[in-house]
């Protein structure tokens, strides 16, 4: 299952998503671990049973997190300001990342370019975190969030790529 964003737009293939054998591959936010505008989750039942097993009986509060696991944190180990924590994207990260350390984070630049804002113009040796290093060239962006990127410029670029 592949899930985008409707405010999202889709520059070209994306099919290595569909091909991919993990679990769960994400790509993070402005401000939390994973971004629940796009991901990718490869079926299984009894995963999804688990997962709503502990839907049913979890908790959150801004001071302890998912059922008690504390504040989600960002990279850079400053905790995340609350933006979504207590929402899909905080559970993603809580179930995907804390409980089952198995979830695979893309490169944000190339799958969910809003996260670049902050960062473009950057270049790729300037950025050490490998889930955004393609923010420095938005030309190599897959997704985009259009209402956070002028997609005109995006399109150009894209097509510009193919040729």
């Amino acid at each position: 299952i592949i899930k985008i964003d409707f405010d999202a737009k889709v520059l070209s293939s994306i099919e290595e998503l569909f091909a991919c054998n993990e679990a769960f591959i994400g790509a993070r936010g402005l401000v939390s671990t994973v971004n629940g505008g796009m991901f990718v989750l490869r079926t299984n039942r009894s995963r999804f049973e688990d997962m709503l097993h502990l839907l049913q009986a979890a908790t959150f509060d801004p001071l302890h997190g998912w059922n008690g696991a504390g504040p989600m944190m960002l990279e850079d180990g400053k905790p995340v300001s609350g933006l979504g924590e207590e929402t899909l994207q905080g559970w993603l990260t809580y179930y995907w990342y804390v409980l089952n350390p198995i979830g695979k984070l893309v490169d944000a630049g190339v799958y969910d370019y809003q996260v670049c804002m902050d960062i473009a113009g950057l270049e790729p040796d300037q950025i050490s975190d490998p889930t955004v290093r393609g923010c420095s060239s938005p030309s190599e962006a897959k997704i985009v969030h259009k209402e956070d990127v002028p997609v005109n410029q995006m399109v150009a670029a894209s097509n510009e790529r193919s040729r």
